[in-house]
């Protein structure tokens, strides 16, 4: 009986390693997918907007509540850059809106996408679209 409760144990012991070392090994982010601003400002791209429902043109103050302030840099300032550009500028322009702001612009298109799984983590280089 004390050899079968030991058994019991050490296999108890076994699973528990073998589980924790799989799960130590493993990507946790595996199934996580985020395209970020470079894949979306690239006109090629501009397809995989359609499926957001959102276009590169449609300026911030149609989605600011979902993308947070926005707030212009200095150098956004001296060169007059607009307090309501479209989606496509503050891609373009991390010179002007941050590089913050370009990455929120791709959270939403991620999250948006029924083909990308974006749990809310920016995985780079996991973009599943073409």
């Amino acid at each position: 009986m004390k050899k079968y409760i030991l058994y019991i144990v050490l296999m108890g012991l076994l699973i528990s390693l073998l589980v924790s070392a799989k799960t130590a090994s493993a990507k946790p982010s595996s199934f996580e997918e985020w395209c970020g601003p470079g894949y979306w400002r690239q006109e090629h791209h501009y397809d995989s907007w359609v499926a957001t429902g959102l276009s590169p043109n449609i300026h911030y103050s149609s989605v600011s509540s979902l993308l947070g302030d926005l707030t212009l840099s200095r150098k956004g300032v001296k060169d007059g850059a607009t307090l309501d550009p479209s989606l496509i500028q503050i891609l373009d322009n991390p010179q002007w809106y941050g590089n913050e702001s370009g990455k929120k612009v791709a959270d939403l298109l991620s999250q948006l996408h029924p083909g990308v799984n974006f749990l809310g983590n920016r995985i780079k280089g996991n973009c599943p679209l073409n």
